[in-house]
């Protein structure tokens, strides 16, 4: 069984606000005879005086918010727990936990409210995180607040004065582990005739200049992107900034914008098995990667990936 205070006080990298805030809605849920929901922590952080900045910021009501929240939770009939379980973390906010202290171990920044709620709003299934889209709170919206990039606008909104904005001409963002590198050079071999003639601007972080700020970088190309290739692999899979930054704003991407996501598997590892993945069609056949294929038909492949991205473009051109 997942403990309440155990998990948490294991994370020593949790801010004093948000430990509070987590402290607040396992009491709420003791009281309720209930585990600690995702929707218990939120309806604790988000009136936090700390977010109030943001809220402003995306024109979002905290007050409102919370009123959903609170009108969410009252109709709900819990099964009965024993009373040993009351107050423990749900697998799901126990994940949400996991994941925001693991995006911020590498810099060794507490986690603060800000941080919970970009992990919140990267669940897909739970209440809270359209709680948070309904008002504007999207996961894109809180990259780009947290960033410092340009704010996307609200879900549905168009601005009154200017056109909507698509995506730049033919931007290819290339999501690849630092341990693929020799793939993601071999790529680029074959997607230089598309970027001579102009038809695409390839993109991945080696483009990054020394000293440059990287996160604005990586969230103005994923937000200018048409088409996104995934070079899946064990490592890309296990990577918590992949996963967490760049594949949650291009999955986003792909249902709003209709921006075109290319797997290529490059090395066997549970992409099949990945439900969030695997509902898009890997260029080539996922059981045979690219590892195992002799040099010819590795090339082969890389060409298809370049023909792939020009049916992408004239798609969108249509």
């Amino acid at each position: 069984m997942l403990t309440a205070r155990g998990r948490l006080m294991q994370a020593s990298n949790i801010h004093e606000s948000t430990q509070g805030a987590l402290d607040q809605a396992i009491q709420r849920a003791r009281q309720e005879q209930q585990k600690t929901t995702i929707e218990h922590a939120l309806r604790c952080v988000v009136e936090l005086p700390s977010l109030a900045p943001l809220w402003a910021a995306i024109g979002a009501n905290a007050q409102a918010l919370a009123g959903d929240l609170d009108d969410f939770s009252q109709p709900i009939t819990v099964l009965a727990t024993a009373p040993d379980a009351h107050g423990a973390l749900t697998s799901g906010l126990d994940r949400i936990i996991r994941r925001a202290v693991a995006r911020n171990h590498l810099t060794g920044a507490p986690v603060m409210p800000l941080d919970l709620l970009v992990s919140i709003a990267n669940e897909k299934q739970a209440e809270a995180t359209r709680y948070l889209a309904k008002h504007g709170a999207t996961l894109e919206r809180l990259i780009a607040y947290q960033t410092g990039a340009s704010l996307p606008p609200a879900p549905g909104a168009v601005p009154a004065t200017q056109p909507a904005v698509r995506p730049s001409g033919g931007k290819v963002f290339i999501s690849y582990a630092h341990e693929d590198a020799d793939y993601l050079n071999r790529l680029l071999v074959h997607l230089k005739p598309l970027e001579r003639a102009k038809r695409i601007e390839s993109w991945s972080d080696k483009r990054i200049r020394a000293g440059g700020k990287w996160r604005d970088e990586i969230a103005r190309n994923l937000q200018e992107a048409s088409v996104a290739i995934l070079l899946v692999s064990a490592d890309f899979l296990a990577s918590d900034f992949i996963l967490d930054d760049e594949l949650p704003p291009l999955l986003m991407a792909a249902d709003q914008r209709g921006v075109g996501i290319l797997p290529v598997v490059l090395k066997p590892c549970s992409f099949l098995r990945n439900g969030k993945l695997n509902i898009f069609q890997a260029v080539h056949d996922p059981t045979r990667p690219l590892i195992g294929e002799p040099r010819g038909e590795q090339e082969r492949i890389y060409d298809k990936v370049a023909q792939a991205i020009e049916e992408e473009l004239e798609k969108r051109d249509a």
